[in-house]
């Protein structure tokens, strides 16, 4: 099925080295001021829904007039546009007369398949009728077929989490057992977490996260990625089984790690209650580490605890990375 889009141009060429393009696409270097990005620099394109966002971001380039340089074509002779730029993000109406941050531009995006399952993909490889179901289920950010080609040059793979499915379940049994150990000394009050006390619950959801998680690395979904994707919306456990391919028993057990509770109507939202907080906050202590360092992660599991145990509450994760918790130049201290 044909696919019409509209893809704008934002920002300016700021290496010519790399790029070849238009006179309005260049950074006016005697400008006295900061230029306005250029703007209002739109082509429509029609493909087939097979085709990929890398593809039309191709296509579109080659309408305005955007190339690879000649020396970028020396080191890299089968390189595209689509292959050198940093990243795409789609259009969104607060976008008008504003600058677009650059964290919304990134390199791996969700679709989802004909089946209905998700997917992580590289923004190249993704298809437009895989953008349009995941547009339709909440999961873009942005109009899925109003792209923005903008030519900066990519400093390498950016977006995605540096923990993975593995360093996750290592901390869960790690904050498993630092709660079995303080349980007995009564320093903790009794959380219920999902209906359920939460060292109970923690030991079965820990267990499906282990071995359920597979299926979701092969399609390179990652659980911080997953965990910003599902934030965006409401879900019913029927939907978010089908989603990630599993049953619904297990689906939800995903969605607890990752920081939901069912609501009043029988959906997923995201918690608010301390147990739940607890858990979402050792997986994000994960998921937003540069490196899933496992004596970094473990001393900052112990602080989201230790605040527990003393406020009620969990820290926020501002305070729970302050190097106050834990630096890498403690770590070398300890070594010596």
């Amino acid at each position: 099925m044909e696919v019409p889009l509209t893809i704008e141009e934002y920002g300016f060429m700021i290496f010519p080295e790399v790029f070849d393009g238009p006179a309005w696409a260049e950074y006016p270097k005697d400008s006295a001021e900061e230029p306005e990005q250029p703007r209002g620099h739109a082509v429509e394109i029609v493909v087939d829904g097979s085709a990929t966002l890398g593809d039309v971001l191709n296509l579109a380039a080659a309408e305005f007039g955007i190339a690879l340089s000649e020396q970028t074509l020396q080191y890299r002779p089968s390189a595209t546009v689509a292959d050198t730029i940093d990243g795409v993000a789609f259009y969104l109406p607060e976008d008008e007369g504003t600058w677009i941050p650059k964290m919304r531009f990134v390199r791996r995006i969700p679709v989802i398949d004909a089946k209905g399952r998700l997917w992580i993909r590289d923004y190249r490889e993704a298809t437009i009728e895989g953008l349009q179901r995941a547009a339709a289920a909440g999961l873009i950010e942005g109009e899925a077929l109003h792209p923005y080609l903008r030519p900066m040059v990519s400093a390498g793979a950016m977006g995605g989490a540096a923990g993975e499915w593995a360093s996750v379940v290592e901390a869960l049994k790690y904050l498993w057992r630092l709660l079995d150990a303080l349980g007995p000394l009564g320093t903790l009050p009794t959380l219920i977490w999902l209906g359920q006390p939460l060292l109970k619950r923690l030991r079965r959801t820990t267990k499906t996260v282990e071995n359920r998680n597979l299926p979701l690395a092969k399609r390179g979904i990652s659980p911080g990625e997953l965990a910003v994707l599902l934030r965006r919306r409401r879900w019913v456990s029927s939907e978010a089984g089908s989603l990630l391919g599993m049953s619904e028993q297990d689906a939800e057990e995903f969605l607890a790690v990752l920081g939901f509770e069912l609501d009043d109507m029988g959906a997923w939202q995201t918690t608010s209650d301390p147990a739940g907080m607890l858990v979402r906050t050792t997986v994000d202590i994960v998921t937003h580490a540069d490196v899933a360092y496992a004596p970094e992660v473990e001393a900052r599991i112990r602080y989201a605890v230790e605040v527990m145990q003393l406020a009620g509450h969990t820290p926020s994760l501002e305070d729970v990375f302050d190097d106050s918790v834990w630096s890498r130049e403690d770590e070398e201290d300890l070594e010596v």
